[in-house]
């Protein structure tokens, strides 16, 4: 008996679906393959003329650019509008040179997309690295440096909602200078385990903000912090935590001000339009200090509130300064260990009020207000539940105005 079949023949259209997914499988495999563009230019040049190994660079956000060498150069980004890509990398090897990647032509600035975008500095790095182009984010992004040159970033950057992190290894300085403007709630994360210093200048936020600062070096704030009327959050488990002494923090509105982190806060001037609580709630220290002024652009009071909850040191001191006329308000409180202390000058311009209110087992008004100016009446209320809490002043009180009094009360 035969027991053999004959295999009937497929048509060609019965396996046309079986090749279109291949087809369309090969295509995206294709398109989600890096492409990666090396520099290769005898010195300074164009992106759209220079030698590159891979050819001139398309944008896209899998597209890898490679910058090394042993000399300084300039490398000049005119590839019409903006060009996008997933990795920044340096390895510069000459020591005391800089690479510089800057904008001409008709190009309009950097994006970093894709996936996990990065901009990257060697380990071998020696370079001083400058980007002076106008850069976007649209996905979280890494800046890291591992070498042992300065990173300067002195284009402004656009993150709208993305998180902005700054890491690495090395003893290079990272410097962003040029200003980053957030469009919503997002977060900047300082996690560089190096000694290596970072510094950021002038930022926007668009909505409530983390700060966070997870390395051993503080990360420093410069310039104008513009907060609009948003929360800020200030963590990390970096010991450095974060030196704005010398940046402008400007609230346009009623905000929050948190300290959560292990290392210590400080702010330099403060510029306050409404209503700000500044709570400390770990136990690093919460330092406010040069000038405030307070009530701007206000015809009523405007309250600041020191609440320390946690069991380090918050100090409000330098000058502050309450521009409305009636309604101001210093509270102090909250129910942690720590103590709190005003100290520095206190101008009050029109009726104050000062209350201590806090109901933890330590926590403490010192009250070194070396001079206090009263254009108007002026209350203070010791509120006090515990009796280790208590109100000093130290310094002297002048009275401006011949209707002031000095109440105190409670």
């Amino acid at each position: 008996m035969n027991l053999s079949r004959t295999a009937t023949p497929r048509s060609w259209a019965s396996l046309l679906p079986i090749s279109i997914a291949a087809l369309m499988l090969s295509i995206c495999v294709g398109d989600a393959k890096a492409q990666t563009y090396t520099w290769n230019q005898p010195g300074s040049g164009n992106w759209s003329s220079a030698v590159w190994i891979g050819g001139t660079p398309a944008s896209g956000s899998t597209t890898i650019l490679n910058f090394g060498g042993t000399t300084s150069y300039t490398a000049t980004d005119n590839i019409a509008g903006i060009f996008t890509l997933n990795q920044l990398n340096f390895d510069g090897t000459g020591a005391g040179t800089t690479i510089t990647i800057d904008l001409g032509g008709t190009a309009t600035g950097l994006n970093f997309g894709g996936i996990s975008p990065v901009l990257d500095i060697a380990a071998t790095n020696v370079a001083n690295i400058t980007i002076s182009a106008a850069t976007s984010l649209s996905a979280s992004t890494v800046f890291t440096n591992d070498g042992s040159g300065f990173l300067n970033f002195t284009g402004p950057i656009a993150a709208g909602t993305n998180s902005f992190t700054v890491n690495g290894s090395g003893s290079g300085n990272t410097s962003i200078s040029g200003g980053i403007t957030f469009t919503g709630a997002s977060s900047i994360i300082n996690s560089s385990t190096g000694t290596g210093a970072t510094t950021i200048t002038n930022i926007t936020l668009g909505g409530a903000t983390t700060i966070t600062n997870n390395a051993p070096t503080a990360l420093r704030l410069r310039g104008l912090i513009n907060a609009g009327a948003n929360n800020i959050v200030f963590n990390g488990t970096g010991a450095g935590g974060v030196n704005g002494l010398n940046s402008i923090l400007r609230l346009t509105g009623n905000s929050n001000i948190t300290n959560s982190g292990t290392g210590d806060v400080s702010l330099g001037i403060l510029l306050l339009s409404g209503s700000t609580t500044f709570t400390n709630s770990g136990a690093s220290n919460f330092t406010l200090s040069s000038t405030i002024f307070a009530g701007m652009g206000r015809s009523s009071g405007s309250p600041i509130a020191l609440v320390n909850n946690g069991s380090g040191t918050m100090t409000l001191s330098g000058v502050t300064n309450f521009l409305v006329p009636y309604g101001n308000v210093v509270s102090v409180g909250g129910t942690g260990s720590g103590n709190t202390i005003v100290s520095g000058t206190i101008n009050f311009g029109g009726n104050g009020l000062i209350v201590n209110n806090g109901t933890g087992t330590g926590v403490t008004l010192m009250g070194a207000i070396t001079t206090l100016n009263l254009a108007g009446p002026m209350t203070v209320v010791t509120n006090n539940n515990n009796n280790a809490n208590s109100l000093t002043i130290l310094g002297s009180i002048t009275i401006a105005a011949t209707n002031a009094s000095f109440i105190f009360n409670g």
